[in-house]
């Protein structure tokens, strides 16, 4: 589904799309000028992108900064491989989530190839609840790893 902005008539040829949809048009070999927006985040593909920008600085005063090839977005890097293929990846946002755990226990994680250990068989826990300050640290830590997870598209 393609919406158009509401400050941003479609007639400008400015889409908005969400950014939990994916948007491919590989088959129709056409321009398009899309623009993605979380929030206050704004990430601009185009072939053209400096006449959307003018377009939105000038038609719409949007207050734009750090226009420019993008290298860091809403917690993912983009970069290009050795054969020039634009790639994104968490790689800032999980070395963040690993200093934050260093943090919070003294220790880094313990590597894992799998959540449960072979042979595992889960059994009734009987640990201690964990008082306000732990419950704020674990919860922190749970939102971050699914944010990286849902910005990594790890389910692919």
């Amino acid at each position: 589904m393609v919406r158009t902005s509401r400050r941003c008539p479609q007639r400008d040829g400015i889409l908005h799309i969400p950014l939990r949809e994916r948007y491919l048009d590989a088959r129709q070999r056409r321009s398009l000028q899309v623009h993605l927006a979380y929030v206050d985040d704004l990430m601009i593909a185009s072939k053209d992108p400096d006449s959307i920008i003018k377009i939105l600085m000038e038609k719409y005063q949007f207050k734009l900064k750090g226009t420019g090839p993008t290298e860091f977005h809403l917690g993912c890097d983009f970069f290009r491989d050795e054969e020039g293929v634009l790639c994104y990846a968490p790689k800032k946002y999980i070395e963040k989530i690993l200093e934050n755990y260093r943090w919070i226990f003294g220790t880094w994680p313990k590597p894992a190839t799998s959540p449960l250990t072979t042979g595992d068989h889960p059994e009734l826990d009987t640990s201690e609840l964990l008082n306000e300050d732990d419950q704020k640290a674990y919860q922190s830590l749970i939102g971050a790893l699914q944010w990286v997870i849902q910005i990594g598209c790890f389910d692919i």
